[in-house]
């Protein structure tokens, strides 16, 4: 009797281990066939930019880049949308999550919301309608050449 609920724990760890195993590979294969679907509709849309395919570089711009050091880089003086920058930063190569473009839409929305708070290194704004961010203005062209400004009790 002892022998036999042995038995029967060391199965039911096995079959653990073995469920464990196929849920990884699981995985594994949802993320292939992924990219394969990726790839083939890449194939079927013709680039205008070049003729090499530039879904896979070998080293993107953003090697060993975090994510607001990247979104940091491609957004610029005019208002863009997280969606704009998660495609651009896909588009250059900044490596997408195993859960997709959705979780780095995500993970993109909340960086953009944290370097956009007061005293940060970009401004928050609106792009039709919605949550958009843009880096500030040069401070030096809002300044003029004599270093006062109008209002200035200096500038008279």
């Amino acid at each position: 009797m002892i022998y036999m609920s042995k038995a029967i724990r060391e199965l039911l760890r096995v079959k653990c281990q073995i469920e464990s195993h196929l849920r990884a590979a699981q995985a594994e294969l949802d993320a292939i066939n992924n990219a394969i679907e990726v790839l083939r509709r890449a194939e079927s849309q013709p680039s205008s930019l070049s003729s090499q395919p530039t879904l896979m570089p070998q080293r993107s711009e953003f090697w060993g880049l975090t994510l607001p050091d990247a979104c940091r880089r491609v957004v610029g003086e005019h208002p863009v949308l997280p969606s704009e920058v998660r495609d651009i930063l896909i588009q250059r190569g900044y490596p997408v999550p195993k859960l997709g473009r959705r979780r780095l839409l995500n993970y993109v929305f909340v960086t953009l919301k944290r370097l956009s708070e007061p005293d940060k290194d970009l401004v928050r704004g609106t792009k039709d309608g919605k949550f958009a961010v843009h880096k500030p203005a040069k401070e030096a062209s809002l300044v003029p050449e004599n270093g006062l400004l109008e209002s200035s009790p200096l500038a008279a």
